[in-house]
């Protein structure tokens, strides 16, 4: 090719021509000139600096679209993958018109000069529609949202329309339904309504059909919330010819022999073969059509003939029996029973007693003595929220909805123990849990600003491999010879028992923190997640929550932990409940703070500790100098220290069992004698059954017979591919979990193919190791 990987020009070549080239428009738009819909395949020699400027590739060629494994993304958002040696495919190569160019300018004018956005109105919608389309070539994702709302806000205005949304028909799965002719369909419906053509033909071009999924085995035989609702509990366990434990129905319904197979997972989904699929079908393609009247057209006149429907339906394929009804039946034979998923593994069922199970929810919730019995009505607990919630002025920041409720609490039984239950309280139905969900986000923001060095909090999971990174850095420059003391740690009754006063000096102690250094508030999204620290009056697209405003929330919401409990009204004095928004973020700056005085004890002696904890599990690491009797004694007093640091209420558990390697968020922390001292590897919970040949215990994938499609498995199988990449140090480690993947898969009947399918397909852009993996478990000859 003329250049080799270290070429500091960037330099590429078709496939099918001798000659490479640095000029990469003239090359782009050479091929653009032979149309849309082909693929073409470009070779590049790994350069990283371009002759023609990036920001011009990316405004004349931005919507050209490079595959990227099974998907495809737009050029704007592909320049690393265009530097990287070797090939790269792309497909409908378009230049930018223009006319596009020129009303990009024109846009980019009305957001110096928002008068100009007069002209706008004088326009026709075919124009408006052109306007929408040139705002995609912003190459930020924020000038094309703020492009595309000034133009939706004048056709929203003018013409009664929302351009912006789309049409998207959800089909519930099914192998006699033929995805594309459902497309199609929809397609001609919508050409056939009154509107302009080119309005009809954005609409075609954004319509969607996704498949749905229907009900799984756990939808159809969990009734637990049911029972902890009503409170009604009589024992139906003397005439039963169910297992029984100590007098009392109670077993896993996995390990029943009459349980069929389908039910001994709760993902499965059972196949469910329907003569009059067709009728449902056209059901959903109409609910999907009538319900466009953001275009401001009535639709109601659209008709789906028999003969449409024919043609989006084959029943030439698959003549397997359904199970559906195995589980219907299933589900009649525990009539009476309490059917309940288990605490920490979702897949597995529990089937016991009602009476018990009541006994579990008064135990766990009404006899609680965190929790207090209330005598007022629903409505007139909800009604004082309200007052107090607009004296304070918090509607400013979110709105008190109306028909609100309380949550229903329930409760799981336990994996390890099914005699022991964790109470779960959801609030998602009260009438402030959305201002709830904002103060959380400025919650999470303010902890995870907070200086690492400061306290060991983790701010997701996949995060702790660079985490264990730095810390071996640290634990290295702590002394010299380094050896590490380790201990792990599970905080117990982190939500029920923690005292309120804690809660709110922990929140306290932040505000402070964030204040001394001139911060007033935290800027929280109007919409999706995230926020952001500011001393700045405004951000666009953000809520501005004063300190003082979060400070009031917090008291008002820990006043205010209202739930039912088998139709009792309960408050939680002591605690907070597990189920609300706001709870986590509270709970991890409560231990954050904790820490931090932990830290401050030790004075110079800091530097040799580090710690890492993700919600309550916790780890701490003590470095000390392997040559000096003295220097061997202070890691245990360290970490006594350490055990002690947290509220009182709070019991903390040793998980570690004194050995140099334990599982730790659903991976395994080693320590060693060398740098680096501290690494991890993702595990499958399913390691010591595969290993020992026994019956699986935890349910984390569907089995290959549910009836859903195999690309959503293949990105069930690809998913925990990608989490055993970013969650592993130890390559041996990363191997034997990838093959103990496998052997889960055989064991869950999944095909050779499949998995051979996804991770090809996921090693391809990956690391070397990675495409050795693949190589040693699925050969090409194979």
């Amino acid at each position: 090719m003329g250049g080799s990987s270290t070429s500091k020009i960037l330099v590429m070549k078709t496939e099918d021509s001798c000659e490479a080239t640095v000029r990469l428009v003239c090359l782009f738009r050479k091929l653009a000139k032979n149309g849309k819909e082909r693929e073409y395949k470009l070779l590049s020699n790994g350069g990283k600096v371009q002759t023609n400027n990036w920001r011009i590739m990316r405004r004349l060629f931005g919507e050209t679209r490079v595959c990227v494994g099974k998907r495809t993304r737009p050029l704007r958002k592909c320049k690393k993958i265009l530097e990287q040696e070797g090939w790269v495919r792309i497909r409908d190569v378009k230049e930018a018109s223009p006319m596009a160019l020129e009303l990009k300018r024109k846009l980019v004018q009305m957001f110096k000069f928002k008068k100009k956005k007069e002209k706008l109105r004088k326009l026709l919608i075919s124009d408006l529609i052109r306007y929408y389309g040139a705002a995609k070539i912003f190459s930020t994702k924020r000038s094309r949202s703020r492009a595309k709302k000034i133009v939706t806000d004048v056709v929203r205005e003018k013409f009664g329309m929302q351009i912006s949304r789309r049409v998207v028909t959800k089909v519930r799965y099914d192998e006699w339904i033929k995805k594309g002719e459902v497309a199609r369909l929809v397609k001609r419906k919508i050409g056939g309504l009154p509107r302009d053509n080119v309005v009809k033909e954005m609409v075609k071009q954004r319509t969607r059909v996704v498949w749905i999924r229907g009900p799984n085995v756990g939808e159809i035989i969990h009734n637990h919330r049911r029972y902890a609702a009503s409170g009604v509990a009589r024992c139906c366990c003397i005439d039963s010819f169910l297992p029984k434990e100590k007098g009392h129905v109670h077993f896993r319904l996995g390990t029943w022999e009459g349980c069929p197979e389908i039910a001994k997972n709760t993902k499965n989904v059972p196949k469910d073969w329907v003569d009059e699929c067709g009728k449902r079908v056209g059901e959903e393609i109409m609910s999907s059509i009538h319900g466009i009247d953001w275009l401001n057209v009535d639709a109601s006149f659209v008709k789906v003939t028999e003969i449409e429907l024919s043609r989006c339906v084959d029943k030439s394929g698959s003549t397997e029996e359904g199970n559906m009804e195995q589980v219907i039946n299933l589900k009649k034979k525990l009539d009476g029973f309490v059917c309940t998923p288990l605490d920490r593994n979702p897949g597995e069922s529990l089937v016991m007693c009602a009476e018990r199970y009541a006994a579990g929810m008064r135990s766990t919730l009404i006899a609680n003595e965190g929790y207090e019995r209330r005598k007022e009505e629903e409505k007139e607990i909800l009604e004082r929220m309200g007052k107090e919630y607009r004296k304070r002025k918090f509607g400013e920041y979110g709105v008190w909805k109306k028909g609100g409720r309380l949550g229903h609490a329930y409760a799981l039984p336990k994996h390890k123990d099914t005699t022991k239950s964790r109470p779960i309280c959801p609030t998602f139905s009260e009438p402030g849990n959305g201002l709830c969900k904002k103060v959380s986000q400025g919650l999470n923001g303010l902890l995870f600003n907070l200086p690492e060095s400061r306290h060991f909090n983790l701010k997701s999971v996949h995060l702790m491999t660079d985490k264990l990174q730095r810390m071996n850095k640290k634990l290295e420059r702590g002394c010299a010879n380094v050896g590490v003391i380790a201990a792990s740690y599970d905080i117990k009754d982190m939500f029920s028992r923690l005292p309120h006063e804690t809660i709110l000096k922990a929140v306290d102690w932040c505000i402070w923190w964030f204040e001394t250094r001139g911060f007033q508030g935290i800027f929280v999204k109007v919409r999706g997640k995230g926020a952001k620290l500011s001393k700045g009056t405004k951000i666009d697209g953000y809520k501005f929550l004063s300190f003082t405003f979060v400070r009031e929330y917090v008291e008002f919401d820990l006043g205010n932990c209202f739930t039912v409990a088998s139709g009792i009204i309960l408050r939680q004095t002591v605690g907070i409940p597990m189920g609300k928004s706001s709870s986590p973020p509270l709970t991890c700056l409560m231990c954050a703070k904790s820490e931090r005085d932990f830290l401050l004890t030790l004075g110079s002696q800091k530097k040799l500790v580090a710690g890492i904890r993700f919600v309550d599990d916790a780890s701490v690491f003590v470095a000390f100098n392997r040559r000096s009797e003295e220097s061997r004694r202070r890691p245990e007093e360290t970490v006594q220290a350490y055990e002690a640091c947290y509220d009182a209420n709070l019991t903390l558990k040793r998980t570690d069992a004194g050995e140099r390697e334990w599982d730790f968020l659903g991976c395994r922390l080693k320590v060693g004698d060398e740098f680096p001292f501290l690494g991890c590897y993702q595990v499958m919970k399913n390691e010591k059954d595969l290993i020992g040949g026994g019956d699986l215990t935890f349910q984390t994938f569907q089995d290959f017979g549910s009836w859903t499609g195999k690309k959503a498995k293949v990105a069930a199988i690809t998913s925990c591919l990608h989490r055993i990449r970013q969650n592993s140090t130890s390559t041996p480690g990363m191997i034997g979990t990838v093959i103990l993947l496998r052997m889960e898969l055989r064991r869950r009947s999944y095909p050779d193919g499949l998995f051979r399918q996804a991770i090809r397909i996921f090693a391809k852009d990956k690391e070397r190791v990675w495409k050795m993996i693949a190589e040693l478990l699925c050969p090409r000859d194979v």
